[in-house]
């Protein structure tokens, strides 16, 4: 859904086994690039932008 500039998402809980530590220690370090580059942050106001997932 997009309302007022931004998307909205719906969470549905999906019981699954935990992340290994590898690809905890993967997706942080991509998100910490991502974050230094300005495409994952969080605006003065609070709002969050950017997303970031593993598959």
């Amino acid at each position: 859904m997009i309302d007022e500039g931004y998307i909205k998402y719906h969470c549905r809980w999906l019981h699954s086994k935990p992340l290994h530590v590898a690809e905890t220690i993967e997706i942080n370090e991509w998100r910490n690039k991502l974050h230094q580059l300005g495409l994952i942050g969080q605006y003065s106001n609070g709002i969050g932008f950017g997303n970031i997932s593993i598959r």
